[in-house]
């Protein structure tokens, strides 16, 4: 209102680029290769390219799904009795579900990728105060086939992301520059280069933002639905998952491309690895 006060506004320095604020005394350097974490595979990574179009003409879109509090707490039981993680068995959801959308009749190569936070690994360490995307990324590949063991690949993925945080490849990676370029003509050329498979890198990548609490009016309000906001349209994978934990539920946010993907793909996709969590709950199944 006119007249009115304006109490000040704290505010907060710009911090400088993630590569000059981590901490490298918690790591050996080592050099990253392709197999620093991944087994050699010879066969390509699979894709789902259903539809092309310029990137001006993509579009991304946004699934929401969830689980009951009662399907989170037995998938957490049951993750725990098989000695992986809530985290792993969602990487392996998602691996079989791709694999059924593909239907292949032998062994198939999938590449995924995850973020990695790195608040932690910063001297000082990043508080929740300050906003901004202060993060690295891991990247592996997974032969899946009709015989493979979901909780086998569960614990496989467990595995191979806790070596690589251990092996310091988060922050390695960082130091050896391999996140910025100051080259836009090679930027550019990098983004014109994966136009045939309209930007597409991976099968899926999944950015899981932990378990949270929130008391307010939760007596009162229920969450129908929680939404990530992403775009994927220019860059990114053929499906992007968010996913949080929130009041004991978990809450998955499924990104993907138009026309890159169909809708009726997209759906199917994401109620499939819905489904292939409720299974793992009671059951020890194969691939369908």
């Amino acid at each position: 209102a006119v007249g009115e006060n304006i109490p000040q506004i704290d505010s907060l320095e710009l911090m400088s680029f993630i590569e000059y604020i981590v901490n490298y005394v918690l790591i050996q350097e080592t050099e990253i290769t392709k197999t620093s974490v991944n087994e050699h595979i010879n066969l390509e990574p699979q894709l789902i390219i259903e539809g092309k179009a310029s990137a001006n003409e993509r579009f991304s879109k946004i699934l929401p799904r969830n689980l009951s509090q009662d399907i989170t707490k037995m998938l957490i039981s049951k993750c725990k009795q098989e000695e992986t993680t809530v985290h792993g068995a969602i990487c392996a959801a998602m691996l079989f579900a791709f694999t059924n959308l593909l239907s292949p009749n032998e062994q198939i190569n999938l590449a995924y990728g995850l973020p990695v936070n790195l608040r932690k690994y910063c001297q000082p360490e990043i508080n929740h105060q300050n906003l901004g995307c202060f993060i690295s990324v891991l990247g592996f590949n997974q032969l899946v086939d009709k015989n493979t063991s979901f909780w086998d690949l569960a614990r496989k993925c467990k595995s191979k992301i806790h070596n690589s945080l251990i092996s310091g490849i988060p922050l390695n990676l960082l130091k050896q520059n391999r996140f910025r370029s100051l080259d836009r003509e090679l930027m550019g050329q990098s983004v014109i280069s994966k136009e045939e498979q309209m930007g597409r890198n991976n099968a899926f990548s999944i950015s899981n933002r932990g378990k949270f609490q929130v008391g307010y009016k939760q007596d009162k309000i229920k969450i129908k639905d929680l939404y990530f906001a992403t775009g994927q349209h220019l860059g990114g994978d053929c499906f992007w998952l968010g996913v949080v934990t929130l009041n004991d539920q978990i809450f998955f946010s499924f990104v993907y491309v138009d026309p890159v993907i169909s809708d009726q793909t997209a759906n199917k996709f994401a109620d499939d690895v819905i489904h292939i969590l409720h299974n793992s709950c009671t059951n020890n199944f194969l691939l369908n």
